[in-house]
């Protein structure tokens, strides 16, 4: 736990440093710890996520489809996360409000409210678990930006919401074809893209023993000024460990 932390700590002091070359999601920074640990940290940019309270509706519906939802049913589950999120108590044709959380029995209700953390996704009514498992490494609560920085987003989530971006045009003829930009050779909605403030980041830090001890450290990072080193922690949590997560040989760095 004190590696994985330590591993939080170097992402932190680097991104403070502005030294942001491997703050990427693709990118993993491995490195030894008196021949014993391993730790890996990753530095992922908010802005490379699609925000739960700001994200323009058309990526959401991207975002969805990515996830596996059928196209039928994309309109349903962007209207009861609307819902979830808004102030009002005024349903949306496909949505959920106070009523309609009463009738499911769920002994809850829609928050009113922008969502706090991405853990809310669990209450917004009639969304599969398994939705909400594919698209929560992918959303986020901090950007507050209507589009996406394509720059700061895996890669394969840029192919993935690209290649829904096809569908939703597709299926409604009547909409104009949105103007393409390309990332390599994926195309992506130009009016969908978004500029990074880097200023929020996810720092995660996987620390692994010869022995096969794990600990996986997340913690959410925002910076007011690299100048005076100043930052907040947004969320500092343990993760569940990912199946690549084990002890390899990386260079030394203590």
């Amino acid at each position: 736990e004190a590696a994985a932390d330590a591993g939080v700590t170097s992402g932190v002091l680097s991104l403070l440093a502005r030294e942001e070359l491997f703050a990427h999601p693709d990118r993993r920074l491995a490195c030894a710890f008196d021949d014993q640990i391993v730790i890996e940290t990753s530095v992922e940019d908010e802005a490379g996520k699609v925000d739960l309270n700001f994200a323009d509706e058309r990526l959401l519906a991207q975002l969805l489809l990515y996830a596996g939802v059928a196209e039928t049913e994309v309109a349903a589950h962007i209207d009861r996360i609307v819902d979830f999120r808004d102030k009002d108590d005024l349903k949306r044709p496909n949505g959920a409000e106070s009523g309609e959380y009463r009738e499911a029995g769920v002994g809850y209700g829609p928050g009113n409210g922008e969502f706090a953390t991405v853990e809310e996704l669990d209450q917004v009514l009639h969304l599969p678990e398994a939705v909400v498992a594919a698209i929560r490494p992918h959303v986020t609560v901090h950007s507050k930006q209507v589009g996406l920085d394509v720059d700061a987003a895996s890669l394969s989530l840029v192919a993935a919401l690209s290649e829904g971006a096809r569908q939703v045009t597709q299926s409604h003829e009547a909409a104009p074809l949105p103007k393409q930009l390309t990332l390599g050779k994926y195309p992506f909605p130009h009016e969908l893209r978004a500029r990074s403030s880097r200023t929020t980041f996810t720092v995660t830090s996987i620390a692994s023993t010869v022995t096969g001890g794990r600990f996986v450290r997340r913690a959410i990072i925002e910076i007011a000024s690299a100048v005076t080193a100043q930052y907040q922690i947004l969320d500092w949590r343990r993760a569940q460990s990912s199946p690549d997560a084990a002890y390899k040989p990386a260079e030394r760095c203590w």
